[in-house]
C-alpha cells in the first residue's frame, strides 16, 4: 500500500521529448508536443540559482557557508520539490553563469576552482558537472529551465565584471566591498561597447552553448530542457545593438533552437528607446522572444503597465523575479494581478525568488536575504517571527498560483520522493530518550519516528537541530526508523528509512 500510493504520484511526472521545444508566435508561447502538436504555454515556478554552484551550508541549517557544487541528491530534492510544488519552469542563473575567482566581484568572493572561466579563455570542463546534472534531471522530470548568461552583480558565481576585468577595464575604485550595488550602474557601460570585451563574452557563450552534456549526450544549445537564454541578470543598460547581436549570435551562429529572453531591468532603466522606431522594433521582435522584469518591491500598478508595453511589442512579458516578503507589499493583490494578466494573454510566466531543498544531514539549507521558499511546511524566514503557519499558508497560496498559471487544477495530493529518508543522527538512552536527526525528502510534510514498531510521534519537516523524543520504550538494541507523510488530503506515505539500531556508545 505504501508503493502504490507513492507509484500513482510519480507516473504523473513526464520527461521531455528530444524534439518538444518552447516556440513562440507573436507574444504567444507554444508547447511542442510529441505528437508534433502545439499548446499554448504558460507558467510559473521559482528560482533555484544555486544550481550550478552554491554558496551556502550545505550540510545543516545556519551553518558556515562556504563554496561547493551541490550534490546529486541536493539537485534531485529541490527539482522535485519545485515540481511538487507547482513548477514548469526553474530559473536557475549558475546554469550559464560561471566566471572569475573573486577578484572582481564583491567583497572578493569567489571560488578560483570552481568556476567554468575561472580566467578568460580558460575552460574548466569539470566545472560543469553540476550543471550538467542538473539539466539532465530537469529534463527527465519534465521542468523547462531559463538560463540567464551574466550578472549585472558582481557576486560569487561571477558577472559583468569579470569581462571587464580580464581587459583591465573594471571600474571599482572607491566602491565599497567592491560591490557594484554601491556604485552608479551607467560606470559598467563599457561591457556593452568595447568590441574586446564583447568578443571575449560572445566566446564565453560559445563555451556554455556548445557543451556536450555528459549525462544526455545533447549540447546545451539543442536541448528542449532549456526553453530560453536570457542575455542577463537584472543588466541596467544594455545596448539596443548589444542585445539584438547577442540574440543573433546564439540563434543564428550558434544554432541555439531554444528562444531568448532579454534581461534588461526594466522596472528600474525602463525600455531601450531604439523600440519606439518601427523599424528597429521589427528587429527586436524577429530576435528577442520574451521580455522579463523584476519587480523589488512588488508594483502592481507597474506590472500591469508593462504587461501591456509590452503586448503593443507583440512578444511575450515573464515577471523573472518579485520581491514577496516586502512587508508593507499586498502579496495576494499581486498574485491575483498576474493571474488576470495571463487570462488575458498578457503574461506568460512569473516565477519566485528563490527555493531551498534539505540539507545534507538534516533540515533545510538556509539563506540570509528572507526570501527562501521551501515546500511545503519551512523553516519561514525570520521576518515571519516564528509563525509558520503564516508562512505555511503563503506557500500554499504560491503552489495554488503555479497551478493556476499554468491552467492545471489544483491538486489534493501533492507528489513525493520515492526515497527514503536517512537517519544521520542517533541517540538513545534506555527507558527515557531517543535524539534522533535525518535527511528529509522532497515533499514531505511530516515523518513518524518509530522504536521497534512503536510510534513515538511526528516531526515536522523543519528541522534545526536532532530533536529530543522523551519515552520508556526505548531499550538496549531498539532499532528506529522514520516513515515520511506527504502533503495533502490522506494519509499518503512513502518509503521509510532504513532501521538503525541505538548505538552502543549512547546507551
Amino acid at each position: 500500500m505504501i508503493l502504490l500510493t507513492l507509484l500513482l504520484a510519480v507516473s504523473t511526472v513526464n520527461s521531455i521529448c528530444p524534439s518538444c521545444f518552447i516556440t513562440r508566435s507573436g507574444n504567444v508561447l507554444y508547447e511542442q508536443m510529441e505528437d508534433g502538436s502545439n499548446e499554448v504555454f504558460t507558467f510559473s515556478g521559482v528560482n533555484i540559482y544555486w544550481l550550478g554552484m552554491d554558496h551556502n551550508n550545505p550540510d545543516v541549517p545556519n551553518g558556515d557557508a562556504y563554496f561547493t557544487h551541490p550534490s546529486n541528491y541536493r539537485v534531485d530534492d529541490v527539482l522535485m520539490s519545485a515540481l511538487s510544488m507547482g513548477s514548469r519552469v526553474v530559473r536557475s542563473f549558475t546554469l550559464g553563469i560561471s566566471t572569475g575567482t573573486g577578484e572582481f566581484h564583491a567583497w572578493n568572493c569567489g571560488w578560483e576552482e570552481g568556476t567554468v572561466w575561472s580566467e578568460r579563455g580558460v575552460t574548466k570542463e569539470e566545472n560543469f558537472a553540476s550543471m550538467d546534472y542538473a539539466i539532465f534531471r530537469a529534463g527527465e522530470l519534465g521542468l523547462r529551465l531559463i538560463v540567464p548568461l551574466t550578472n549585472e552583480w558582481n557576486y560569487c558565481q561571477g558577472g559583468i565584471q569579470d569581462f571587464l576585468g580580464w581587459r583591465g577595464k573594471s571600474d571599482l575604485e572607491g566602491v565599497d566591498d567592491n560591490c557594484v550595488c554601491n556604485m552608479d550602474q551607467h560606470r559598467q557601460d563599457t561591457f556593452y561597447t568595447d568590441p574586446e570585451v564583447v568578443s571575449d563574452f560572445k566566446e564565453y557563450v560559445s563555451v556554455i552553448l556548445n557543451h556536450v552534456n555528459e549525462y544526455t549526450g545533447i549540447a546545451y544549445k539543442d536541448d528542449p530542457t532549456i526553453m530560453a537564454w536570457e542575455s542577463g541578470n537584472e543588466l541596467y543598460f544594455p545596448t539596443y545593438d548589444w542585445t539584438v547581436n547577442l540574440a543573433r549570435y546564439i540563434k543564428e551562429e550558434l544554432g541555439s533552437h531554444q528562444l531568448f529572453m532579454d534581461g534588461r531591468h526594466i522596472s528600474v532603466t525602463g525600455f531601450n528607446s531604439e523600440l519606439e522606431d518601427p523599424v528597429l522594433l521589427s528587429t527586436y521582435q524577429e530576435v528577442v522572444d520574451i521580455v522579463s522584469d523584476h519587480l523589488y518591491p512588488m508594483d502592481t500598478d507597474k506590472l500591469q503597465e508593462f504587461a501591456v508595453q509590452v503586448a503593443e511589442y507583440k512578444i511575450p512579458f515573464v515577471i523573472g523575479e518579485f520581491g514577496w516578503n516586502d512587508k508593507d507589499a499586498d502579496v495576494e493583490k499581486f498574485l491575483i494581478a498576474m493571474k488576470e494578466l495571463q487570462s488575458y494573454g498578457l503574461l506568460s510566466g512569473s516565477l519566485f525568488w528563490s527555493m531551498f531543498g534539505h540539507a545534507e544531514q538534516y533540515g533545510h539549507v538556509t539563506h540570509d536575504d528572507g526570501f527562501s521558499i521551501y515546500w511545503p511546511t519551512g523553516p519561514e524566514p525570520e521576518s515571519f517571527h516564528h509563525n509558520n503557519v503564516a508562512y505555511r499558508a503563503m506557500m500554499k497560496n504560491f503552489s495554488d498560483h503555479m497551478f493556476y498559471m499554468s491552467n492545471r487544477e489544483v491538486p489534493t495530493t501533492y507528489l513525493m520522493s520515492d526515497i527514503s529518508p536517512v537517519i544521520t543522527v542517533l541517540e538513545c538512552k534506555p527507558g527515557q530518550w531517543v535524539k534522533v536527526a535525518f535527511r528529509g525528502i522532497a515533499g514531505g510534510h511530516l515523518y513518524k519516528v518509530s522504536v521497534d514498531g512503536h510510534a513515538l510521534g511526528f516531526i515536522e519537516d523543519r528541522q534545526n537541530e536532532p530533536t529530543f523524543i522523551h519515552t520508556d520504550v526505548v531499550q538496549e538494541g531498539s532499532k528506529v526508523e522514520v516513515i515520511p507523510y506527504g502533503y495533502g488530503d490522506g494519509a499518503q506515505y512513502g518509503t521509510p528509512s532504513e532501521e538503525v539500531v541505538c548505538p552502543t556508545s549512547s546507551l
